[in-house]
């Protein structure tokens, strides 16, 4: 991810988190949040700074009785990624 990139990405997910939140929409909200954290873990491992301060805040509790799954249209997992890379 380039510097800021990851940046504006988590932002416009947590707003649609948020979103979610005042819309009672909660299975959708979780999901913007997870990959939120997901763009913020990937770019603590690339070293960003921010990132750390962000996920040090953070405590994750998983729960023992639930496993979230997600699906992917044909394409639209490569096609993240090619979003990542080109950042």
């Amino acid at each position: 991810m380039s510097n800021n990139a990851w940046r504006e990405d988590v932002a416009q997910l947590l707003e649609r988190c948020a979103a979610c939140l005042r819309e009672h929409r909660d299975r959708q909200g979780a999901a913007d949040l997870g990959t939120a954290m997901a763009y913020l873990q990937r770019a603590e491992d690339e070293g960003e700074k921010g990132a750390t301060t962000f996920m040090a805040q953070v405590c994750v509790a998983r729960s023992l009785d639930r496993t979230e799954r997600f699906s992917f249209a044909p394409g639209e997992l490569e096609q993240l990624e090619a979003k990542c890379n080109s950042k």
